[in-house]
């Protein structure tokens, strides 16, 4: 995918519709090489569909697979269970896999370099998870060798820390916390990079507790909030306030015409909580938020925004891998600060967050919420479809089940004679060099 998640060919080099819609043929790239040396053919495919559909991580982008066969080596036919216009968006998603190695590794499959095996610009020398991954060029690699031919990832959890080690040379390229954007900027002895981005950082209010399911009581909340001192105080102001949960501009189908972006006004807020039956506030729960992240800081200046208004919250802070629990899988939440990076289509929204099947999402919303979700993912024709999602971003908005605070800023920092090359989403080390 490019920075605006056009996609481009690598492993299929075209592809065909048939004229019912759901049947696809997609003809392969001749002469790709595996890290292992074997030769990439639809076999690998075949292994690899089998694979991504027995693994529930990867289910959204599997589940509308109907059929898929070999045609030969080099040919693929897949069938749609629908006309679904994010059909081939999604099996771009789906990791190809060697056959022979991850069948010889067994349970050990990805978890040393010999068994992770691509056919990718570099291919893995070392995975010590917790400190190092290093990388080296793979000489076979069907676009070329890439122009940098040695890597380490340094896993530095600490930010101050890795900061030290970048201004010491030891690191060359590092994402900048907000904190230390300005001083980086002010020594002028690095390259720095600031790209918007489509990533959403969002409060989420847990529908399925009382008094949650209070359209009343969540929209009060979200007339409280004073996003431009959230982005500020969170992340130092690195970042555009959001209008719409996913960004106009930077998504498909995402529009924020129509669409409530919840402006700050603690008076419509107070007005609110009186039609709730609460006109002397009310005492809510707990938001949650990532300790040590600037989710923690959100949810502090959320919890000042609230009380300004009358409606008492604590907070607490966790783990990451705690707070996906609490929100996503044991939903145990009241409230949360977290974010995501909405990527390619306003579908990627419904079928994560709003859907009634997605793990990620919350069960029990407005059911033309998912009416509108699935029609927009069954249209094919790209007007139709922006005419679907105007109604869904606006009604999402409406439900007030997840306020979009903000798009942030990614910024990062290289060594002077580092060409590096970062898009809105994703860096690719290929496209570097040294100058």
């Amino acid at each position: 995918f490019s920075d605006k998640m056009e996609m481009s060919p690598r492993l299929a080099e075209s592809y065909k519709v048939a004229d019912d819609n759901v049947t696809y043929t997609i003809y392969l790239r001749k002469g790709v090489k595996f890290h292992n040396g074997d030769t990439f053919k639809a076999s690998d495919v075949i292994f690899s569909l089998d694979h991504a559909i027995a693994n529930p991580k990867v289910d959204n982008y599997c589940n509308s697979i109907k059929s898929y066969r070999a045609i030969d080596d080099y040919t693929i036919e897949i069938v749609s269970s629908a006309p679904n216009a994010l059909f081939v968006w999604n099996l771009g998603y789906i990791e190809i896999l060697n056959e022979k190695s991850v069948t010889e590794a067994g349970d050990k499959a990805f978890l040393s370099p010999e068994t992770c095996i691509g056919t990718g610009p570099y291919y893995f020398t070392e995975t010590s998870f917790e400190k190092l991954y290093a990388l080296k060029a793979f000489p076979e690699y069907y676009r070329g060798e890439a122009s940098i031919k040695e890597i380490n990832y340094k896993v530095i959890a600490d930010p101050s820390t890795a900061l030290v080690a970048f201004e010491s040379g030891e690191v060359d390229f590092i994402t900048v916390p907000p904190a230390n954007i300005k001083q980086l900027e002010d020594s002028n002895k690095h390259t720095m990079y600031m790209t918007p981005t489509a990533h959403c950082s969002y409060f989420i209010i847990n529908i399925n507790k009382e008094p949650y399911n209070n359209k009343l009581i969540r929209q009060a909340m979200f007339y409280a909030i004073n996003k431009e001192d959230v982005l500020l105080g969170a992340y130092d102001g690195y970042g555009e306030v959001a209008q719409n949960w996913a960004r106009e501009g930077y998504i498909a189908h995402a529009t924020n015409e129509g669409v409530n972006p919840y402006d700050y006004n603690p008076e419509k807020a107070k007005q609110l909580l009186a039609e709730a039956g609460y006109p002397n506030g009310i005492e809510l729960g707990t938001i949650y938020a990532w300790s040590g992240n600037y989710f923690a800081k959100a949810a502090q200046i959320i919890q000042q925004n609230f009380a300004d208004v009358g409606i008492k919250v604590s907070v607490t802070a966790v783990d990451q891998p705690a707070l996906e629990d609490h929100i996503f899988w044991s939903k145990t939440f009241d409230m949360a600060c977290y974010g995501t990076n909405v990527v390619g289509d306003s579908d990627f929204g419904f079928s994560n967050y709003f859907s009634d099947t997605a793990a990620t999402a919350q069960p029990n919303l407005n059911p033309k919420l998912y009416e509108l979700g699935y029609l927009g993912r069954s249209t094919l024709d790209p007007k139709e479809r922006d005419k679907i999602y105007q109604e869904f971003w606006a009604l999402v908005q409406d439900e007030a089940t997840m306020l979009n605070m903000f798009h942030r800023y990614n910024v990062y920092a290289s060594n002077p004679n580092l060409a590096a090359v970062v898009d809105v989403y994703f860096y690719n080390i290929y496209d570097w060099t040294w100058k």
